[in-house]
């Protein structure tokens, strides 16, 4: 498998798709949830947990829509399931299909949120809630189909709606329905989000398919001498090193893998002999961050090393907070802290102490954690000094 750093499809919204009406819960005064995927991914897990909204929400409904609904022998079934959760009938609107896709797509103008499935997710059905103005929330799995809502999201811009854990999706649609402002401005500002992002960017998606294949063919032509060698992953780097891979979230001169350090799912597991990352994962959400460093653990040979640097947060308060310093030179400090604010993709999530990324490293499986001065490595902001003091916190991490 080869994973594409900007998901894997793009959605071509339908031209006959209607505007984007207000949001409902302002015209009707209760809150209604909505599915509008295949009856078969309706499993009784997923009811449960949608037992447990309408149950925190006296007011709120469900209206669910599937091709299946066309029966009357299926909407008793669905019924009745859903009494033996505790959804009484009174609370549920049961719709059948369209005749056209703009009828379809129309019936979006009755949802507040959207619930995706588990553990088979939605696709087209989310992109067209999306598209609708209407918020997905999706909850996260192991296997491609329970990612699907996942990797849509997070391409549209809106990681914060997918779940790890029944629990979280719980809390996150709660949130949701509570906050009729923030429902309302998602409602008003979706499409021209999803215009934006990598989700309807077809020929960016062209791009990095091509790309992709050539990445592929290239491994192909450099045949059994590269994959003897032991494999040093460079993640994040831009220049060459004899010896060392590079793997980028954007394509360079020198980049031999085009990805991102939050999924080194093109690498196999114990294919790699040593990690360097520099200045990368203070960029992952912390969320994320477990997932992440588990994934680096994964690839990693027995008795590799991942070497990890990042600002040291310690450090950059401790300079901010000397007010000996020019203000020029603390609103640097400043920037270092939280990002070059220059980029949007160069913002940091995460402030770490050698304690919050030892306990991180030991949670990810790592055997042995060692803070070190330097590398010895590559010339980066791994020994970037500010007023002679360096400011990068390094890390040495075994498997």
């Amino acid at each position: 498998l080869l994973r594409l750093p900007r998901g894997f499809l793009c959605y071509r919204p339908p031209e006959e798709a209607p505007e984007v009406g207000e949001l409902p819960l302002l015209r009707t005064g209760r809150l209604t949830f909505g599915c509008f995927n295949h009856l078969p991914k309706l499993t009784d897990p997923m009811l449960a947990l949608w037992a447990r909204l309408l149950a925190a929400l006296p007011q709120a409904r469900l209206m669910l829509k599937s091709f299946g609904l066309s029966a009357e022998s299926a909407r008793r079934d669905l019924l009745a399931r859903l009494a033996r959760q505790g959804i009484g009938a009174e609370r549920v609107e049961l719709r059948a299909p369209q005749q056209t896709l703009a009828a379809h797509l129309a019936c979006y103008g009755e949802v507040d949120i959207a619930l995706d499935v588990f553990p088979y997710n939605g696709a087209t059905t989310t992109c067209e809630a999306l598209w609708m103005g209407v918020p997905v929330v999706s909850l996260a799995g192991a296997t491609h189909v329970a990612r699907v809502g996942a990797s849509i999201l997070t391409h549209a811009g809106l990681p914060e709606l997918v779940a790890d854990s029944p629990e979280q999706y719980v809390e996150i649609a709660l949130s949701l329905a509570r906050d009729r402002e923030r429902l309302a401005a998602l409602r008003a500002g979706l499409r021209e989000r999803l215009r934006a992002s990598a989700l309807l960017d077809a020929r960016g998606f062209a791009r990095q398919l091509e790309d992709a294949y050539r990445s592929m063919w290239e491994q192909w032509q450099r045949g059994a001498d590269t994959q003897a060698a032991p494999l040093r992953l460079h993640v994040g780097g831009t220049s060459a090193l004899p010896g060392w891979k590079i793997l980028n979230i954007q394509p360079g001169p020198d980049v031999d893998y085009v990805g991102d350090c939050r999924d080194l799912g093109q690498f196999a597991d114990e294919s790699v002999a040593e990690i360097y990352a520099s200045h990368v994962v203070e960029h992952v959400p912390m969320a994320e961050l477990p997932r992440t460093l588990a994934g680096f653990r994964r690839v990693l040979k027995p008795g590799g090393r991942a070497m990890i640097s990042v600002p040291d947060l310690e450090v950059l308060s401790r300079l901010f907070l000397d007010n000996r310093g020019r203000t020029d030179e603390r609103i640097m400090v400043m920037r270092m802290m939280f990002g070059g604010q220059t980029d949007p993709n160069d913002f940091h999530f995460v402030g770490f102490s050698y304690d919050i990324l030892e306990r991180l490293l030991r949670d990810a499986g790592f055997s042995r954690i060692e803070r070190v001065g330097d590398f010895g490595l590559f010339s980066d902001t791994s020994t970037l000094r500010f007023q002679g003091v360096p400011i990068s916190l390094n890390v040495v991490a075994w498997k």
